[in-house]
């Protein structure tokens, strides 16, 4: 799935799945979206990201160390 991450288009996997807020029983959603990392030069925790028409910010990039990263997203 093509997405806009800071001013690169890039090609991924998008990810909205519940999580576990806290351990306390109340849940929320994490987006992600899932690419290589070599496709995410320029591309900086709060820059603005564009997933499926929707709006979010980038709030974290964590590289796995083999080429692949999970962008962490905030809905805007």
């Amino acid at each position: 799935m093509p997405a806009t991450l800071g001013t690169a288009e890039v090609r991924g996997i998008f990810d909205n799945a519940f999580v576990d807020a806290g351990g306390i029983g109340a849940f929320a959603t994490q987006p992600t979206f899932t690419c290589a990392s070599a496709d995410l030069a320029g591309v900086h925790v709060g820059a603005p990201a564009v997933v499926r028409s929707t709006s979010f910010r980038i709030v974290g990039i964590e590289p796995d160390g083999t080429g692949i990263s999970f962008v962490r997203l905030e809905r805007q």
